[in-house]
């Protein structure tokens, strides 16, 4: 049996199962963003059944030599999360978060923003990992891209001006076994819903400008030439790799790229198609442990200022 036919047969072996969150870890910063976060997040937990969740903040840790004077140092020596850190974290989650659905925990610890988390989610066996993003692209220390990359678990970013509606998923489709995995995960997602969000699987092919083919076909040719191409390998791979029953969650679109830079057409189309959700595949990790993420997703997490981001990997 050949690599490709071994996948598929792996996919198609039972019906995707609804998505469940075992063990969810969700990174706050005290700030505007938190709210955006907690809200998400309670709208996933409310629709998507979730055992437990832990709350981290990091205090990040201000190097001695930085301080201005001996007063500032011995205060950095003496400091000790207080109490009152604890409170504001627990006034924030329970306006939004139902505790007798999900099990909560709070954790707050001092040092590298992005390493605490890491370490966190490691620590916990966090299946999903969940981070604002300001519009500066940085939340609570950590550039999501950064963050991304080297977390183990699926990744969901929040930006700042996302609104807890999932009504229309996207989902960036290239027929890799990573644009399978994601397609398959957002199916999973929506079997959730009482009403399921629908689904697009969006293609975004660049026409050639290669003289050689415009000898022997004119523009439009080769346009209509590639689109019944992409909907002929959209049928394969949706028919191979998604269950009869559960393609009736999936639309597909084949657009042309008429603008430089496939992650910035990809959020333009996600506004202007109303996608609250984009899902998209990761290539796993190297040998060194990061991410090896490709430009159109590093570009996706970086534009992103209203529409969340879940970038789905291989656990």
């Amino acid at each position: 049996m050949t690599a490709t036919k071994a996948y598929k047969s792996k996919m198609m072996e039972k019906p995707i199962e609804p998505y469940h969150i075992k063990q969810a870890l969700i990174g706050l910063s005290l700030d505007d963003t938190d709210s955006t976060v907690l809200k998400y997040v309670g709208f996933f937990t409310e629709n998507i059944p979730a055992e437990a969740a832990c709350f981290v903040h990091v205090i990040p840790f201000v190097q001695l030599f930085e301080m201005k004077n001996e007063e500032e140092r011995l205060a950095m020596e003496n400091y000790e999360v207080g109490d009152d850190v604890i409170e504001n974290i627990t006034s924030k989650i329970a306006n939004e978060i139902a505790p007798h659905k999900v099990k909560v925990k709070i954790d707050v610890e001092e040092g590298n923003p992005l390493d605490e988390l890491l370490a966190k989610a490691e620590d916990v066996g966090a299946d999903l990992i969940v981070i604002g993003k300001d519009t500066g692209d940085e939340s609570h220390g950590i550039l999501a891209k950064n963050f991304v990359r080297k977390v183990k678990g699926h990744a969901l970013v929040v930006p700042r001006y996302a609104q807890p509606i999932l009504e229309n998923i996207l989902v960036p489709f290239d027929f890799s076994p990573n644009s399978i995995e994601s397609l398959r995960f957002a199916v999973a997602l929506v079997k959730n819903f009482e009403k399921p969000p629908t689904i697009t699987a969006l293609n975004v092919y660049e026409l050639p400008s290669i003289q050689a083919y415009l000898l022997r076909h004119s523009a439009e040719e080769l346009r209509a030439l590639l689109i019944a191409d992409r909907k002929e390998a959209f049928k394969t791979f949706i028919d191979n790799y998604i269950p009869k029953a559960d393609q009736k969650f999936i639309r597909t679109d084949i657009i042309e790229q008429t603008h430089p830079g496939v992650g910035n057409f990809i959020m333009d189309y996600a506004r202007e198609n109303n996608n609250h959700l984009i899902v998209i595949g990761a290539r796993g990790h190297s040998k060194v442990g990061l991410l090896l993420m490709g430009s159109v997703t590093e570009k996706v997490l970086s534009t992103t200022s209203d529409i969340p981001v879940l970038i789905v990997k291989e656990l």
